[in-house]
C-alpha cells in the first residue's frame, strides 16, 4: 500500500527507534494524516499508450505523458 509522506512524517517514519503502543498509535495517526492530505492533491489522467511501449522512439518526449485526447 503506498504512503504519501510530508517531509516531517518521512523523518519520523525513518527514525530508527522502537515504538511502544502509544508511539505506534501516534505514528499511524501521523502517517494517515500525511498520506490523506497529500493523496488528495494527486491528479490522474489517461496518457498515450506510448508510455509503456518499449518501441517508443523518444523516451524523453514530454508529450508522452501529456493527457490523451
Amino acid at each position: 500500500m503506498p504512503a504519501f509522506l510530508a517531509p516531517d512524517a518521512m523523518d519520523a517514519w525513518l527514525e530508527p527507534v522502537k515504538l511502544d503502543r502509544p508511539g505506534r498509535e501516534n505514528m499511524l495517526a501521523l502517517l494517515d494524516g500525511s498520506s490523506t492530505s497529500i493523496a488528495s492533491t494527486i491528479e490522474q489522467y489517461v496518457v498515450d499508450q506510448k508510455v509503456n511501449n518499449t518501441r517508443t522512439v523518444d523516451r524523453d518526449d514530454p508529450t508522452v505523458i501529456a493527457p490523451a485526447a
